[in-house]
């Protein structure tokens, strides 16, 4: 554990500034690096306000999980009328759950921003590869890099730890997991994330915080995306690994 982390991590909305429901470019930018490891039937673990899980709609079958009801509440009204989604209230590591995707085939396990909120990311990652082994279904996972950033907006956030690439290797093939990619992303945001958190030590939900996330995504992500679309940064705020199940097992009966 990250010694500055709370002792009472948050979960669910308030887990991220506010601001964050309002920025498309990222999440468009997100989505389309991990739509080579997206399937048809989709598991979106943590999945906060949908944002991500919103951009894949066009798939056969979507799957939603959350340990936060407030988050569950506002997932089961924002896909109110899509019949193809299953919403749940639950841990990703309760055995019934994992029982219950394996045997709906889920083929892809999508989960970005999360892993850093739980102690035992571990037991995580080894529910996820439970999950995908009956089709050999891929993971697309997304986590905060470089500890040396951990500063306020992680420790309001609830955030465990941040990820150096080597170690997130290390425990995806400690999982059961083969890596097919792994690297940084969004490195122009590493000075305003320094500089917020650990220089001005600044609230998650605070205006500045607030402002500075609608600035950014308005006019520096396309820049930002079109770098990294030429030349992969060494560094980033965030490591995007994709990674695949070992094919294992026949599928069961969903659980109710």
């Amino acid at each position: 554990m990250n010694p500055l982390s709370p002792q009472d991590p948050p979960v669910g909305l308030v887990t991220m500034t506010p601001a964050m429901a309002e920025t498309k470019n990222y999440y468009r930018w997100m989505a389309d690096l991990m739509a080579s490891a997206i399937g048809e039937r989709i598991l979106d673990v943590g999945g906060g306000r949908g944002s991500m899980l919103s951009r894949f709609l066009d798939r056969e079958r979507l799957f939603a999980l959350d340990i936060s009801e407030d988050c569950v509440a506002y997932l089961r009204q924002l896909f109110d009328d899509q019949d193809h989604v299953e919403i749940r209230l639950g841990d990703v590591t309760d055995p019934l759950l994992v029982r219950h995707y394996r045997a709906s085939g889920v083929d892809t396990i999508l989960c970005t921003n999360v892993l850093e909120h739980v102690e035992d990311d571990a037991a995580m990652l080894r529910a996820f590869a439970d999950i995908l082994a009956p089709v050999g279904g891929r993971l697309a996972l997304q986590v905060p890099s470089h500890p040396w950033l951990y500063g306020s907006l992680d420790e309001a956030a609830g955030h465990y730890r941040r990820y150096r690439r080597k170690e997130l290797r290390r425990r995806l093939e400690a999982a059961g997991l083969r890596i097919d990619r792994i690297g940084f992303v969004n490195a122009a945001a590493i000075p305003g994330w320094w500089f917020a958190g650990r220089v001005r030590r600044q609230a998650l939900d605070g205006e500045g915080t607030n402002r500075q996330v609608r600035f950014y995504d308005r006019w520096m992500i396309p820049v930002a995306r079109a770098l990294e679309s030429v030349v992969r940064p060494p560094v980033g705020l965030s490591l995007i690994a994709l990674a695949s199940a070992v094919e294992t097992a026949p599928q069961e009966e969903p659980v109710s």
